[in-house]
């Protein structure tokens, strides 16, 4: 089940209360298709998209709007679809 409205604001708003209190112009988060108890699941709880194969990778910018990289053009047209990131870019070399 997609997430709500109101939770995609409130995550977005804890990773800029983090990029606040720790001085960060940027975070960089990590998606991939074996997501786990570690950092390659932050992409998932984030954008509330689920990585196809491969890998992708969102950077959550403080003073700006999100951008999704993905490694495929098919991913990227999910990810369009199913995350909360209206930026959704391919890159070859993520």
């Amino acid at each position: 089940m997609p997430f709500t409205t109101v939770e995609r604001e409130t995550r977005h708003k804890a990773i800029l209360k983090i990029l606040k209190e720790d001085h960060l112009m940027a975070l960089l988060l990590i998606g991939d298709t074996n997501v786990g108890n570690g950092f390659l699941g932050d992409l998932r709880y984030y954008t509330d998209n689920v990585v196809i194969f491969g890998r992708q990778v969102v950077v959550v910018f403080a003073q700006s709007e999100p951008v999704l990289f993905a490694g495929s053009e098919i991913q990227r047209q999910a990810a369009v679809r199913r995350s909360s990131v209206k930026d959704c870019r391919f890159s070859e070399d993520l």
